[in-house]
């Protein structure tokens, strides 16, 4: 059923709008996929993995913090909402700095040659 310019549906006998979900909802369940997945067993993987150096700058941290004593970061390589997947392999451990610097830029537009 059409309204104006909007769509309706029938759902149990109640006429709801019949849209997408807006980007920012579905960027917003992307990343509640995306936490799921990095469980403090995952994340301790990756840790060892990455041997506490980040992947950007190669700084070496402890298992708790990077080397300017902040929490690792968990980098999605190619961000989320670029298209990057939520699977670990999608996944790198970051300092603050290079994470926050990076932004949601894939590592070749960061860091052209990298």
């Amino acid at each position: 059923m059409r309204k104006g310019s909007m769509w309706f549906k029938r759902v149990n006998g109640t006429f709801v709008l019949d849209a997408p979900a807006p980007p920012a909802v579905r960027e917003k369940t992307r990343r509640e996929q995306a936490r799921a997945v990095l469980t403090d067993a995952a994340r301790t993987q990756i840790k060892l993995k990455a041997e506490e150096i980040c992947t950007y700058c190669r700084r070496q941290g402890t298992f708790w913090e990077d080397a300017d004593g902040e929490p690792w970061h968990m980098d999605h390589v190619i961000p989320l909402e670029r298209g990057g997947s939520i699977g670990l392999d999608n996944v790198a451990l970051s300092c603050r700095a290079c994470n926050m610097d990076k932004g949601n830029q894939t590592p070749s537009e960061w860091r052209p040659g990298v």
